[in-house]
């Protein structure tokens, strides 16, 4: 019959509590574990708050400080503008100055102001007008105007009513578009002869350039005209 072989219960709890330990241990590692991720991860976070609060109060005060700067820089570009017209004013008064010294010293001397009582007394007048208009081809084109437009009573004579001749005359405004304002005056007298007869004899007249008699007549018309216009 075989011996049996007798075994120590001491080394069988032994072993199972060296097992429960290391369970123990393996679950408080683990649990340290969990813990030291998850500061670590807290930690993260904390320090991107704080860069992103140290970027927000970076980005503000560079703000402030580029305001500072544009101010400043305002600042001394006003400044160097004053200073550049101060000089500027500086420079022009003494031109002034310079020049009423001048004339002050000018006049100081005695004959400076002769002769002007007789320049005082002077009033100068014009003898004859500053402009004077050529209006003798208008008139003339008016002129035969009118009489094409009576060239159908060419044939018509006016008998005269007595020895003493006698004129009908009408006066009215136009307004032309290239002179404005003008005053027409429209005369009609008894003729002792035909119409082709006085037109004749008015042209005559009208066309002799020599005659000084028809020259004064139309400078005093063209004259009175331009006043009138």
């Amino acid at each position: 019959m075989p011996r049996r072989q007798l075994t120590d219960p001491l080394p069988y709890s032994t072993d199972r509590h060296k097992t429960a330990e290391l369970h123990a241990l393996r679950s408080e590692a683990q649990q340290l574990a969990a813990k030291m991720e998850h500061l670590a991860q807290a930690l993260e976070n904390r320090e991107q708050v704080d860069t992103t609060a140290e970027l927000r109060m970076d980005s503000a005060e560079r703000r402030k400080w580029h305001s500072r700067i544009l101010v400043e820089c305002e600042e001394q570009v006003r400044a160097q503008r004053t200073n550049r017209t101060n000089r500027e004013l500086k420079a022009l008064l003494m031109e002034q100055f310079k020049l009423f010294q001048s004339v002050r010293k000018e006049l100081r001397q005695g004959d400076a102001l002769d002769g002007m009582e007789f320049v005082e007394r002077l009033q100068p007048t014009a003898d004859r007008p500053f402009f004077r208009l050529d209006v003798s081809a208008p008139i003339l084109s008016e002129l035969s105007s009118k009489l094409e437009q009576l060239s159908l009573q060419a044939d018509f004579v006016v008998p005269a009513v007595s020895q003493n001749l006698t004129g009908a005359f009408h006066t009215q405004s136009r307004c032309l578009a290239t002179s404005g304002n003008c005053i027409e005056m429209t005369s009609t007298t008894a003729l002792e002869c035909s119409a082709p007869e006085a037109a004749d004899i008015l042209w005559r007249l009208i066309s002799n350039k020599d005659n000084e008699a028809v020259n004064k007549i139309f400078s005093f018309v063209s004259l009175n005209c331009w006043r009138w216009m």
